[in-house]
């Protein structure tokens, strides 16, 4: 059961982040569209980042959008896989840090160092921060006291040796 539960944890954790991703691209390009371009013109928009490069505004939004869907991500596979939190998160982090470098090799324009640099190490941080909620969760609930229904009533057990 550990591994039907881990599987499922880090695929649905994955296609998360790709859909918050996507939401972010759009979110990011709609408040930092260069201005005189029309959002329904791709090929105008490419045009320009290929000639001048994106904004910084929109790069410091592609790692915001990039860090809070690795977050999520961590948190979501190490809670459905229920165990290894860590292990689980660190597995998405790598795996979004694949898709992110991928990105960066086929993208049509040259992005900065600095963008380089955070772009790979944010994924596996920001994922294992999120499973740190998971491991949180789980350390308050089991140092609760049972609920008083559990037990009869006694403080101390009696000695019956």
């Amino acid at each position: 059961m550990h591994i039907v539960r881990s599987i499922l944890g880090v695929f649905v954790a994955a296609v998360v982040a790709i859909i918050l991703i996507m939401i972010g691209h759009m979110v990011n390009t709609l408040i930092n569209l260069p201005a005189g371009l029309n959002l329904m013109d791709q090929d105008a928009i490419m045009a320009h980042y290929k000639e001048h490069g994106p904004t910084t505004p929109m790069l410091i939004g592609v790692l915001v959008t990039y860090a809070v869907a690795a977050f999520v991500a961590g948190f979501l596979a190490a809670l459905i896989a229920g165990w290894a939190p860590r292990g689980h998160a660190l597995v998405v982090g790598v795996l979004l840090t694949c898709a992110g470098l991928a990105n960066l090799l086929t993208v049509p324009f040259t992005h900065p160092v600095w963008f380089w640099t955070v772009n790979l190490v944010e994924f596996v941080l920001a994922a294992l921060l999120g499973s740190l909620l998971v491991r949180g969760q789980r350390r308050a609930a089991e140092s609760r006291p049972p609920p008083a229904a559990a037990h009869d009533g006694r403080l101390f057990e009696e000695d019956t040796g």
